[in-house]
């Protein structure tokens, strides 16, 4: 392996200064370096979390009601459990510990005889809006903290503070990640715990006794597998690693005691799988079947060449920025990087390539697609990404200069996005639909446009921009303008498979940019205006009634 301070031309000091000025020691510049990376990466964590902040009150998400239910019933029984078992219960957990202060302060007055029962006044206090804007909070701290564990990755792996810096930057400015990371959902969990499990997973192959981080990723794996089931495939990473660990003592016992210490991390977190077997492994049963039969309506997909073709437009054009050069490009690095990695460190390529790869493939056989459940896999490919960037700046002064130059340009339009889009969500209640439907008229005038019933309705009697050319029935080659509220009911029908999960498909008239509308056309959020072609308004069935031009 190269020495640290050679391994990366792009990093340390050929990347921080452009001067030709005498080198300074190397100690020195790797901790200039290091420095200036963590200092990045904190400054790149907190603005972040501020964005996710003045976007924390969106409205309204499809799991939370349950989930914080479960919470307010469980303090009210004094039964810790949640009940049900559709997804394992670290989302829950997570929620009971953001109600420490609730429950503090009403342990606090029954000890003092203020109150009769524990629950009188604290379920109503969990019910509240406060309450769940915490939670929400909470998982948007969580997830962040994938940035962290990939920003060590990289560490660990021996190359330069700038290129960790490079790839936890894309965690953090990625909107995708952004949106998802507010919810209180257990995706971003699963994400966060399986970046920390690839650190401890790499530091095991790399360290001469293994064990202990060998342990410590199996404790990383069950946490994944108990913020989602389908965390559960990092063990397969665990298993390399022992393989690959047998000339450092690492004997064939820890094929059976390291998966026990997953599992018994998994029923610490989740203890109703020991207590409640039978409505357990109904809840796992019902998932399953909900996947792969495909009953999820217009999410789900018709083969699996399908899912994986979509799920390949959404990693390559989607998942690193929303506009389609940036994500491409970053993508293509991750490329790059995985060839890099293949040729210069081939014991890390399994768990760097192989794992994303075979959870792909897997997810890929499912008949149902929501691309929330394809987070886990965004840390390694900024991972990959870091190393393709540094490849390419390798390969020459002007390469490098240009590499830094084009990332730097990149990061900070996401940056810039995430902010703009999360301002939309603060002012959510302020938008003035009216004005953007004529906007959007005045912009597209000599173009064919439909307004649907709502729309009309949404403009009364407003005078239209002269030169708009309105049709009175969606017709082919037509921009059809409609409102949320006039399709929801349209999605549950398995008709709408091919109007979800494209890319492109949805251009936002009026309303906040919370969620990527592309991959989550039926969003019961905010009602708002949408435009869409005339064949994906057929297939959506957005009313086609007689409309006067």
């Amino acid at each position: 392996m190269k020495p640290y301070a050679t391994a990366l031309p792009f990093g340390t000091s050929a990347a921080l200064s452009f001067s030709e000025a005498p080198q300074k020691p190397a100690h020195l510049v790797e901790r200039g370096a290091l420095a200036f990376a963590v200092s990045g990466l904190a400054i790149g964590t907190l603005f972040a979390f501020l964005c996710g902040l003045r976007g924390i009150d969106f409205g309204f998400h499809w799991d939370e009601p349950r989930l914080l239910d479960q919470v307010a019933t469980a303090c009210k029984t004094h039964v810790l459990l949640p009940g049900t078992y559709n997804y394992p219960s670290l989302s829950f957990d997570v929620s009971l510990l953001s109600a420490v202060p609730e429950i503090g302060t009403a342990v606090a007055s029954l000890m003092a005889h203020k109150s009769d029962h524990i629950s009188d006044s604290l379920v109503g206090q969990l019910r509240t809006h406060g309450f769940k804007l915490r939670v929400r909070s909470v998982f948007l701290m969580l997830t962040l903290s994938t940035a962290i564990w990939t920003f060590l990755v990289v560490i660990v792996l021996d190359r330069t503070p700038l290129e960790a810096l490079f790839s936890a930057l894309l965690i953090l400015s990625s909107w995708e990640i952004g949106y998802h990371a507010r919810w209180i959902a257990p995706d971003g969990l699963m994400m966060s715990f399986s970046a920390l499990s690839l650190l401890t997973m790499i530091v095991a192959l790399r360290s001469p006794r293994p064990q202990w981080w060998l342990c410590l990723a199996a404790v990383a794996v069950g946490l994944a597998t108990s913020a989602k089931y389908p965390g559960g495939v990092l063990l397969l990473g665990v298993f390399y690693v022992i393989f690959a660990s047998r000339d450092r003592g690492i004997g064939k016992m820890n094929y059976l005691w390291l998966p026990l210490l997953t599992g018994a991390t998994f029923l610490f977190v989740t203890p109703g799988a020991f207590v409640d077997p039978l409505g357990f492994l109904r809840d796992v049963q019902t998932v399953r079947v909900h996947y792969q039969l495909g009953l999820h309506g217009g999410y789900n997909v018709a083969s699996w060449a399908q899912h994986l073709h979509r799920i390949i437009v959404y990693l390559v054009g989607v998942a690193f920025s929303p506009v389609l050069a940036s994500a491409v490009l970053v993508f293509g690095l991750s490329l790059v990087g995985a060839v890099a990695i293949l040729r210069e460190e081939m014991r890390v390529a399994p768990l760097l390539i192989a794992l994303p790869v075979i959870y792909v493939l897997y997810f890929s056989s499912q008949r149902v697609m929501i691309v929330r459940n394809l987070l886990i896999v965004m840390p390694f490919l900024a991972v990959l990404a870091g190393r393709g960037a540094a490849a390419v700046a390798s390969l020459g002064r002007p390469a490098k200069y240009a590499v830094f130059a084009v990332l730097t340009i990149v990061i900070t339009a996401n940056n810039v996005m995430l902010y703009k889009f999360s301002t939309t969500v603060e002012s959510r209640s302020t938008i003035d639909k009216r004005a953007d439907i004529i906007g959007y008229l005045r912009a597209n005038l000599g173009t064919p446009v439909y307004l649907s019933p709502a729309v009309r309705a949404t403009l009364g009697k407003t005078n239209l921009p002269e030169g708009s050319n309105l049709r009175r029935r969606i017709e082919d080659g037509a921009k059809v303008v409609y409102s949320t509220n006039e399709v929801w009911a349209s999605y549950r029908r398995g008709d709408t498979m091919n109007a979800v999960n494209r890319r492109g498909l949805y251009t936002r008239v009026s309303g906040p940019i919370e969620v990527n509308w592309d991959y989550y056309p039926n969003w019961s959020g905010d009602i708002r205006i949408m435009a869409v072609s005339a064949e994906v308004a057929r297939l959506i069935h957005v009313p086609d009634g007689e409309a006067n031009p």
